[in-house]
């Protein structure tokens, strides 16, 4: 059992960790996809048909460029975001599925709009 701390998780092992990203590292928790679409359409449960959108969970601070100067994350705790298809880590903690990528292998951050001209 591990303590309610914010970023603690239990490895598979049984062990508690604290997870915090560093420099332009993002951790994303994926957002679950629909049983069924807004026309009624059963969507199939299967990692091929899985959306890469997710909530950030952790962003880094940001890194350094070549030339040493710092570029701050884009991304904080809470955005809803759209992220690539490849070049990411897939990892489990307390059982739930979490992307690890780095900060350019985000394509957007999506708001909520309340109309669809907003």
């Amino acid at each position: 059992y591990c303590p309610a701390l914010p970023r603690t998780y239990q490895l598979f092992h049984g062990s508690c960790v604290n997870v915090k990203a560093v420099q332009d590292v993002v951790i994303i928790r994926r957002t679950p996809q629909q049983e069924i679409s807004a026309g009624g359409i059963f969507l199939i449960d299967s990692e091929e048909f899985l959306e890469d959108i997710g909530t950030v969970e952790e962003a880094g601070p940001g890194k350094l460029s070549a030339k040493g100067v710092f570029i701050p994350n884009d991304v904080k705790k809470g955005d809803l975001v759209l992220f690539s298809t490849g070049g990411h880590q897939v990892t489990k903690l307390n059982g739930t599925e979490f992307i690890v990528t780095r900060q350019n292998s985000i394509m957007a951050i999506l708001n909520e709009s309340s109309s669809p001209n907003s």
